[in-house]
């Protein structure tokens, strides 16, 4: 197993990083978030990944063997031993075909449009599930509203989390369109973490996370390996913070409390 740091922007490297993480065979030890890096930092909230500074690099040199990054490193790191991102995929992903997902969506074309009507369904596609946490931060902000973001974590009585699989298969696939409404937002991390955004609930966001928590138990009631509990921690906009890492991490930290 190598250890990995992974440095550079959103869209060359998150795909990347996904596809490592399901594989599992690789240690990613830390992220370098450089230029459009947002949904990165989000994505570190979320995993667990440390976000490292580069002017601090001879402190966490020891805790990685290679450093795969899209563009030129400072001249000062250059002795750290370095790929690119089309390299480390065929090393280390040895020509592994790229997780279906849905395209990144134009954060700028419809930056302050209500939550899609589509059909809501779980999707791997982090930057467009971060895009969605933006928007409905934006959206409440100019009028006034709350939302609610929950997080859900699916463990057995040896602490081993659902695959993230299995919740883009039956009888999970099609959950969102039973129990959620069409303005909610669905995503699963890598780690087998769902996440989930309910715009303009607040007053009853308490009933919301128990009838989901319920929901999910009750469909994976059967399904090898359990038998099955769902975990489940709640941030509030604005009350547990106003930006998306905020909410993120209040969220993880209550999550955490369950393990």
């Amino acid at each position: 197993m190598s250890r990995i740091v992974l440095r550079g922007n959103d869209s060359n490297l998150l795909p990347l990083l996904t596809r490592l993480r399901l594989q599992g065979e690789h240690e990613i030890t830390g992220i370098i978030p450089v230029g459009e890096g947002r949904d990165l930092e989000l994505y570190t909230e979320i995993s667990a990944i440390p976000l490292l500074l580069e002017k601090d690099w001879k402190l966490w040199r020891h805790v990685m063997d290679i450093i795969v990054t899209d563009s030129p490193l400072p001249e000062e790191m250059e002795e750290l031993p370095q790929c690119t991102p089309q390299d480390c995929e065929r090393n280390f992903l040895d020509g592994q075909a790229e997780i279906e997902a849905d395209p990144m969506p134009e954060a700028e074309a419809h930056r302050d449009d209500p939550p899609s009507p589509a059909e809501p369904r779980i999707r791997f596609d982090f930057p467009g599930f971060a895009h969605e946490l933006r928007r409905e931060i934006r959206r409440s902000r100019r009028y006034h509203l709350g939302f609610c973001f929950t997080l859900f974590r699916i463990v057995n009585e040896g602490g081993d989390s659902l695959s993230p699989d299995k919740f883009l298969v039956e009888p999970l696939s099609s959950l969102p369109s039973r129990v959620g409404r069409k303005t909610d937002s669905w995503g699963i991390s890598p780690e087998g973490i769902l996440l989930h955004l309910a715009p303009e609930i607040q007053e009853q966001s308490r009933l919301l996370k128990r009838r989901l928590s319920t929901a999910l138990e009750e469909q994976v009631g059967k399904m090898p390996g359990g038998p099955w509990r769902c975990q489940s921690a709640q941030a509030l906009y604005p009350q547990d913070g106003e930006r998306a890492s905020e909410l993120i991490r209040r969220a993880m930290v209550a999550l955490a409390r369950q393990s």
